[in-house]
């Protein structure tokens, strides 16, 4: 049974021989059931969301007559309701269950990419952005929610990391997939393929998704006794509850609250941002480096291809570190990739250019599923969670607003002004993630100090007042 990255003060009693089989057995389902679907689905939500950048460099702007700064509008706009939305999103996924709401919003942003295949100008474009971004919002916080149901701790930042890989798994087919459906040829413009085609995938498994998920293990058919007990034996190690938390309350919204929650949401938004600029604008970036549209279609899958290899590495370390601590990781991602964009400012050579550009995002990528680990980890309330998962996509939908509006066509060929706004964003990331790290590491060495320092008859009394009311054992995972 995998234990790593587990805080050591969470650590309880082992499973017998007999339970761990039957643990691994509901892993199995588990994994089966949830982890393909959503990846599958995750790889879709980011090529329907950033395929307006193929489309771009086939003749979406010139097909709508976009005048200058109105692309970027229109890439950034969906991130209002993007961000407005997924709280909302996230609680209603949590009332009405996953089974119902996530064949909604599937099918709701696929028609909404079709769409997209038929704006005639600027207002049209930014309305059906608006929706797109309202039907996407609740999809990645809900499955960061969704697996505090399914997976303890320990399960948890290896399926998040490889969620989010998914992403950087779309970006490497993005492009050469776009250039495919440019050539079919026939009644409809080669970039109006580009949302009719992907925007009917993503309907056609919105609709399957129905019949695969299921909203509580207690509630699965799946599941059997043996292995729910298993299972909730190890959520029992991390304080949780595997039940059926279906009410709102104004306890969930004290999140917004939470200033960890926000720093979280910030440092997240910065990792973000890097991602969402070199998805959107890194086949302009890459084009402007001197090759033809083709080129520019298939070389921008190489930043992708190292954006997905680095996301994967949330899940690999583990295996080689028993204790992990992830604010140092953070830190060492966050201050590269700065490095690797100040580069990229001075660089000349395209071939300089381009092998910057994929360490960038080889370097930034692991950022997203580790800081979304640190927060569920990091957030004891369990009425807390679901807001904060929310708040932690809702900041990096905002930031991909600012993102929007970072490379302009203003600053081309060499868009030194765009690099050098991601590499200062990325050193303050790393900033704040040291700030963090030392208010969790301070904030458990003070819990212990009080602990050592008072008899055992007051010891739960000095931890429950200082850092958790529910479990005086419980530490920040750092």
């Amino acid at each position: 049974m995998d234990e790593i990255l587990e805080n050591p003060a969470r650590n309880g009693e082992l499973l017998t021989a007999e339970e761990k089989k039957n643990f691994k057995r509901y892993l199995r389902k588990v994994d089966l059931m949830i982890m393909p679907l959503y990846c599958v689905l995750y790889w879709l939500a980011v090529m329907d969301r950033n395929n307006l950048g193929n489309a771009n460099i086939e003749g979406f702007s010139v097909a709508l007559n976009l005048k200058s700064g109105e692309f970027n509008w229109v890439a950034s706009v969906l991130f209002i309701t993007y961000v407005a939305c997924e709280i909302p999103s996230t609680l209603l996924l949590q009332k009405i269950g996953t089974r119902l709401w996530l064949p909604l919003i599937t099918i709701f942003w696929g028609a909404s990419c079709i769409l997209m295949g038929f704006v005639t100008n600027f207002t049209t474009a930014m309305i059906v952005r608006l929706l797109l971004g309202a039907f996407e919002s609740g999809f990645a916080p809900g499955f960061i929610f969704y697996t505090t149901f399914w997976y303890p701790n320990a399960q948890r930042l290896k399926r998040i990391s490889i969620f989010f890989s998914a992403g950087m798994f779309s970006g490497i087919f993005a492009g050469p997939i776009a250039l495919g459906l440019t050539k079919i040829g026939g009644s409809l413009r080669p970039y109006q393929y580009i949302f009719v085609v992907e925007g009917a995938l993503t309907i056609f498994i919105g609709f399957i998704s129905y019949f695969i998920v299921e909203n509580y293990p207690e509630t699965s058919k799946r599941i059997l006794d043996g292995e729910l007990s298993a299972a909730k034996k190890l959520f029992n190690e991390d304080q949780k509850e595997m039940s059926q938390k279906k009410n709102i309350t104004v306890k969930n919204l004290s999140a917004l609250l939470d200033a960890r929650l926000w720093v979280l949401g910030i440092i997240f938004a910065i990792g973000v941002i890097g991602g969402f600029t070199q998805a959107i604008f890194g086949p302009k970036v890459i084009k402007e480096m001197g090759y033809t549209n083709a080129q520019a279609q298939v070389f921008a899958s190489i930043p992708s291809a190292c954006g997905f290899l680095g996301q994967l590495l949330p899940a690999i370390i583990p295996n080689y570190a028993k204790k992990v601590r992830i604010g140092y990781i953070l830190i060492l991602h966050y201050f590269t990739t700065a490095a690797l964009y100040i580069g990229l400012v001075f660089a000349g050579a395209p071939g300089l250019k381009l092998a910057l550009l994929a360490l960038a995002n080889f370097a930034l990528s692991p950022t997203m599923p580790l800081v979304s680990y640190w927060m569920t980890n990091n957030t004891y309330e369990e009425d807390k969670k679901s807001v904060g998962s929310a708040m932690t996509i809702m900041l990096g939908g905002l930031a991909s607003f600012v993102g929007s509006q970072i490379y302009r066509d203003s600053d081309a060929p060499l868009y030194k002004m765009g690099h050098g706004i991601v590499a200062g964003m990325f050193v303050v990331g790393g900033v704040m993630t040291i700030c963090l790290y030392l208010y969790f590491y301070l904030a458990n060495r003070r819990c212990d100090r009080l602990q050592r320092e008072l008899p055992s008859s007051d010891k739960s009394q000095t931890a429950t007042a200082y850092i958790n009311k529910a479990n005086p054992g419980w530490r920040y995972t750092l």
